[in-house]
């Protein structure tokens, strides 16, 4: 009774595991076994070449990864690539790599490739492009991503002014810490771009960027003390 029940229970693993979310995505690389557990370890292989400085090692590894579909090492080659690292550098397979593992969800490769497109490195400059991916990876909670679609609404000329999709995203990625949105929305508060003028709101933005060693927010947070805008 009891191998019996063993056996029924190998073929629901064995029956339902190929249709789990992702299974496909994984490869195979230990010929055969748990695509997962092998995966993880050749990974680990990867990532300590690449953090013990063998940049060559890692590269190869990388990109044989990469080549099999593992969107972690589709990034890592894009990166490599695009800093020389292991290879030369090569603006143009950065590019299409980055385009790769963004177009299969890769967060930070979205917001990479957005940089890219912004800048024209390996392809003409893209504007609208680079708003797309800089919003994709926004919306995940990139925070350099936020800062960045912020700038470009922020009166910068790379696109259409739009002080209420600044100070949004802004506003993002001043709470998850980055000092330099924060900085900014004391900014945003104190002319009233977008919103109702707010020493207080400003006084407590730019507070929150000094403690960090911000040096603007530190100036500004002490303009408002002696101009008589008390925020205390």
């Amino acid at each position: 009774m009891e191998l019996s029940f063993k056996r029924f229970a190998y073929f629901l693993i064995f029956a339902l595991v190929p249709s789990l979310p992702g299974w496909a995505d994984q490869p195979n690389t230990t010929g055969g076994g748990n695509p997962f557990a092998g995966q993880a370890t050749n990974l680990r292989l990867h990532h300590n070449l690449y953090e013990s400085g063998d940049f060559k090692g890692a590269f190869r590894l990388f990109k044989q990864a990469a080549e099999k579909g593992d969107r972690i090492s589709q990034y890592r080659v894009a990166y490599m690539y695009l800093d020389g690292l292991g290879t030369p550098r090569n603006n143009f397979e950065a590019l299409k790599w980055f385009r790769v593992a963004a177009a299969r969800g890769n967060a930070k490769a979205q917001d990479q490739l957005a940089v890219m497109l912004l800048k024209g490195q390996g392809t003409p400059r893209d504007v609208d492009g680079a708003i797309k991916f800089f919003r994709l990876a926004a919306e995940k909670g990139v925070v350099s991503a936020q800062v960045s679609l912020a700038r470009i609404y922020d009166k910068n000329g790379r696109a259409p002014a739009n002080p209420e999709e600044a100070l949004n995203w802004f506003r993002k990625a001043a709470v998850q810490g980055n000092a330099y949105a924060q900085a900014r929305l004391g900014d945003i508060y104190i002319s009233g771009a977008g919103v109702p003028k707010n020493s207080a709101k400003a006084a407590k933005w730019y507070r929150k960027a000094a403690v960090k060693g911000d040096a603007v927010a530190q100036v500004s947070l002490g303009r408002l003390f002696f101009s008589g805008q008390d925020p205390s």
